[in-house]
C-alpha cells in the first residue's frame, strides 16, 4: 500500500539489508516456490496466497518504478539492484 499511496517510499533505504524489503523479498519467491510442492494442500494454498501477494507487488514496482515488464523474480532482481544490493537469499 506504501508503493501506491506514497510513491517516496519507494526511495527511502534504512541501511540495513537484513530489514531490507530490496534485499529479503526473493526470500519469499524462494520459500512460495518450495511450498508449491508440499503434500500438505494448506501449505500449497498458503504459497498461492504468498504468490499473488508477491505478483501483485511486483507488478506494482514495475509499473511505478522499474519498467523491466518482467517475470516477478526479474522485477525483485531489478529492485535489489536498484537499492544496491544483489538479489536476496
Amino acid at each position: 500500500m506504501d508503493f501506491l499511496q506514497y510513491t517516496e517510499s519507494y526511495y527511502f533505504f534504512d541501511g540495513d539489508e537484513r530489514t531490507s524489503l530490496a534485499r529479503q523479498v526473493t526470500g519469499a519467491v524462494n520459500l512460495a516456490d518450495q511450498a508449491t510442492a508440499a503434500r500438505h494442500p494448506d501449505v500449497r494454498l498458503s504459497a498461492a496466497v504468498l504468490r499473488a501477494a508477491l505478483n501483485d507487488l511486483a507488478a506494482i514496482l514495475d509499473e511505478r518504478f522499474l519498467h523491466t515488464r518482467g517475470t516477478a523474480r526479474e522485477v525483485f532482481d531489478a529492485f535489489a539492484r536498484d537499492h544496491g544490493s544483489q538479489s536476496g537469499t
